[in-house]
């Protein structure tokens, strides 16, 4: 179980006739929904990155915003500012007005 109090759990199972199946807890990067693979029972801060040069998973350390209280991915740790993935659509939401809308899609009378 994963001590953090993010909503945002999974489960991942991969398939391949070659390997074992192999099963990893997720979690969902609180900024941008990536899916993080993570290590068994390390809390969600160390995360499997898989390695296309090697050809392998690699365990490497996670990341955890403060702000937000969430993990997340190590490319949105990298921007190094909060943008939790709500606040992002509620800015969408507010961006795109009633009128945007009716020159879009017209008015139809309602």
């Amino acid at each position: 179980m994963i001590a953090h109090g993010s909503r945002h759990y999974g489960h991942s199972t991969i398939f391949d006739p070659d390997q074992p199946e192999w099963t990893r807890d997720l979690v969902a990067c609180g900024h941008c929904q990536a899916s993080i693979h993570l290590v068994p029972g390390t809390q969600a801060m160390v995360y499997l990155i898989f390695n296309v040069a090697r050809w392998a998973w690699e365990a490497t350390p996670g990341a955890f915003c403060r702000t937000c209280m969430s993990p997340v991915c190590l490319a949105c740790h990298a921007i190094g500012t909060c943008m939790p993935w709500e606040k992002q659509m509620e800015a969408m939401e507010a961006a795109f007005t009633i009128e945007q809308a009716r020159a879009e899609w017209g008015d139809d009378g309602r």
